[in-house]
Order: C-alpha cells, then sequence, then structure tokens
C-alpha cells in the first residue's frame, strides 16, 4: 500500500480546517452579528506544522524539508479555501436585497452598485483565489518553519 505523502495529509487536515472556520464564522455572523476574530486564522499554521513533523517523523529532519512539505500543504489547503470564499462571495451578491439598498443609497447609487455588480464580483473573486493560495501557502509555510525552529530549540 503505498503512504500518503505528509503534505498531502496536513492539506486534508487543513481543508478541514477552513471549512470549520468559514461555517462557524457564517454561523456566528448569522446569530449574533459579529463572526470569529482574526486571530482564529492562526490555525491555519497547524497544516504546515503538521507536516513537517510528519516529515521528520519519516526521518526527514531539515528546515528545507519541514519548509517544502509546509508549503505544498498550504496549497492543498488553499484549493478548499478558494472555491469556497468564490461561492459565499457570489451567495453574497445574489442575496442582495437591492430595493432595500436602494432605499438607503438612493435609485441613482443602487442602480450603478448593481450594474458594477458583476464585474466586482469578478474581480473579487480573483482577489480572493489570488489571497486565499497566497494566504495558505504563506501560513503553511510559516507553520512548518515555527515547527522547525521549536524542534532545534528543544534538541
Amino acid at each position: 500500500m503505498p503512504r500518503i505523502a505528509p503534505h498531502a495529509i496536513a492539506g486534508i487536515c487543513g481543508m478541514a480546517i477552513v471549512a470549520v472556520l468559514m461555517v462557524a464564522q457564517e454561523l456566528l455572523t448569522h446569530a449574533r452579528g459579529v463572526g470569529l476574530g482574526a486571530w482564529w486564522l492562526l490555525l491555519l499554521l497547524l497544516p504546515g506544522a503538521l507536516a513537517a513533523h510528519m516529515e521528520w517523523r519519516r526521518g526527514r529532519a531539515s528546515e528545507e524539508a519541514a519548509a517544502g512539505a509546509g508549503l505544498r500543504a498550504g496549497v492543498i489547503t488553499a484549493h478548499m479555501a478558494a472555491p469556497l470564499l468564490i461561492v459565499l462571495l457570489v451567495i453574497g451578491v445574489i442575496t442582495t436585497d437591492w430595493a432595500r439598498y436602494a432605499g438607503q443609497v438612493g435609485p441613482e447609487v443602487a442602480d450603478a452598485a448593481h450594474d458594477a455588480a458583476l464585474p466586482a464580483t469578478v474581480l473579487l473573486g480573483i482577489l480572493a483565489v489570488t489571497l486565499a493560495y497566497i494566504g495558505c501557502a504563506v501560513a503553511g509555510l510559516t507553520g512548518a518553519l515555527l515547527y522547525a525552529g521549536l524542534r532545534h530549540m528543544v534538541k
């Protein structure tokens, strides 16, 4: 039976973290009007740290191996984060109450915003995907490097 690469296992765990964070964010926002704080994003360091730990357990006790595995785990994590961000963005645009918005800002402004919704959604979608991949990759790399640094300090 082939062994699953550490970065793949850690990336799948990262996907689960992303899914749980996004569901918790939406539930809390709807329940109390305030979602999770930004500090919760520190959980995205865990896939990189897990990948680094698994590399160490496999006998690859180097910072380079840990960093590479952490980076790859972050990219795998982003494979879940990016589509979820797009879905949430599209749902937000589709469920916008344009009549209510027009009552708040005026019909001219609401019409202009409605006309700009599609291009703005596409632009924000591209930005969201870019940030998801960069953010998750950096978080995975950072988690792995933190793990490697702590591992060297403990020795």
